[in-house]
């Protein structure tokens, strides 16, 4: 069944790019949109995950990898949010001379922020409806309370982190249609994010109480919700053709799980979260086609089809590698591997999926693999 989109042009929500640091200040432009998250990795060095957001500013850092759960930092590591991207220093974590990263870019309200009351709990959110994203910012209460999103509808996926302590970010996830089904995520469940530990479970994360169309709920947990200290979330709502969150089960075999998104994913990021030990990956369509130093790629995958064979983990600082390799088509992704970071037999896993192209766009073209 064709699934249509309501999105003209997935890329004025969600882009992803690879470039070649220089070692001195360079900008980083072409997205159709000034973005309001981003994160930023080296795919040739051993540098940390870094990460901004328009909500809290230039100048504010968070971290991902061996540094997952350190607070809020201040270094000066971008210099400006551009109209179609991003001014960098010349920092080795985000452009290092000579190195190749790659750079995710989501769109949220344009910077655009205001008071949010819908909640027990008083919020400040920007919000990209069109696309299910939104960026919400409070100070925790120590008591189960409930917070504005500002989307239209409830979020499938919502990633929580206190920026003024040491914790792990916090995770929710929607089981979807696979609840009822063993190890399947609830509200009573929460995922540490860039961490290879396992879910957890305690009705202190989110009050036990699934997300509605103006709130999500937060219990009294140091990660959610702890008194008078700042909290930013990124809360995400499944969009027909741009955006899907959830989880699947692995089979182990090569010939692995497919997972229906009902678009052509360009990016996912995958978590085994039954048991401990798997890293998180992330996986796009943008390193299959280009090697580290930014050319053009002659690997397997790029000449002969869709396999994406290169991985870069979030919850480490190492470089880009071929593992667990994934097969992305028009209307899902399917695991080819039996690697358990994507495809352990009877392991469970999360993810999230943003898409290049839709099955059915708004002018009712059909979307095509590749």
């Amino acid at each position: 069944m064709a699934v249509f989109s309501t999105i003209a042009k997935n890329t004025d929500h969600f882009e992803d790019k690879v470039y070649v640091g220089n070692g001195s200040s360079q900008a980083i432009t072409g997205l159709s949109f000034s973005p309001d998250i981003w994160w930023l990795k080296a795919r040739d060095g051993n540098s940390q995950w870094f990460s901004q957001n328009s909500t809290m500013g230039i100048g504010k850092n968070l971290v991902y990898g061996a540094s997952e759960n350190d607070p809020q930092a201040t270094t000066t590591i971008v210099t400006s949010r551009d109209s179609n991207g991003l001014t960098l220093t010349s920092s080795q974590t985000v452009n290092g001379s000579a190195t190749g990263y790659i750079g995710t870019f989501l769109k949220g309200g344009n910077a655009s922020t205001s008071s949010n009351s819908d909640g027990s709990i008083t919020s400040t959110v920007q919000a990209n409806d069109t696309g299910g994203i939104s960026i919400v910012e409070w100070t925790g209460t120590g008591s189960a309370g409930t917070i504005g999103h500002g989307l239209s509808t409830a979020p499938d996926c919502i990633w929580v982190k206190n920026r003024t302590d040491t914790q792990h970010w916090r995770s929710y996830w929607h089981g979807g249609n696979r609840s009822g089904q063993s190890n399947t995520m609830s509200e009573d469940n929460q995922v540490d994010l860039w961490d290879t530990a396992q879910q957890q479970t305690s009705s202190a994360f989110w009050n036990d109480t699934k997300p509605t169309s103006s709130v999500f709920s937060v219990g009294n947990d140091d990660g959610t919700n702890k008194t008078s200290k700042s909290f930013i979330a990124y809360c995400f709502s499944n969009r027909n053709g741009f955006m899907r969150s959830g989880t699947y089960q692995g089979n182990g075999k090569s010939h692995g799980t497919f997972v229906f998104t009902g678009f052509q994913p360009q990016a996912i990021i995958i978590h085994r979260y039954d048991s401990s030990g798997e890293s998180w990956s992330y996986k796009s369509q943008i390193s299959m086609f280009t090697n580290k130093d930014g050319s053009a790629s002659s690997s397997s995958g790029a000449n002969h089809g869709n396999n994406i064979e290169k991985n870069l983990q979030m919850d480490v600082d190492t470089q880009e590698q071929a593992q667990d390799t994934i097969q992305f088509y028009s209307n899902g992704f399917a695991t080819a591997t039996t690697d358990g970071k994507s495809n352990g037999e009877g392991n469970h896993y999360v993810y999230i999926a943003f898409g290049k192209m839709p099955m059915v766009a708004t002018n009712k073209v059909l979307g095509t693999a590749f």
